[in-house]
């Protein structure tokens, strides 16, 4: 039991991430986007509309990316 320590759910999250043993981008099971699709959407000067539609995904979706609030962390 010496492995075992008392912390509380947001420090939790904050060490997994940062040890890099949360999955993210193409690795979650649950991606819909892949990075060549997150450069291009970071480099278009589309509207957030259009590119959702293009990439069947949702508009926050699409907003997030291109603020850096969703896939900031690229493999490698």
């Amino acid at each position: 039991l010496d492995h075992l320590y008392l912390t509380d759910p947001a420090s939790r999250h904050r060490e997994v991430t940062a040890a890099g043993r949360r999955p993210a981008g193409e690795q979650h099971w649950n991606h819909r986007l892949t990075w060549d699709q997150v450069h291009r959407i970071r480099a278009s000067r589309e509207s957030i509309a259009a590119l959702a539609a293009r990439y069947e995904v949702s508009r926050a979706a699409v907003a997030h990316v291109r603020a850096y609030r969703r896939w900031t962390r690229e493999p490698g």
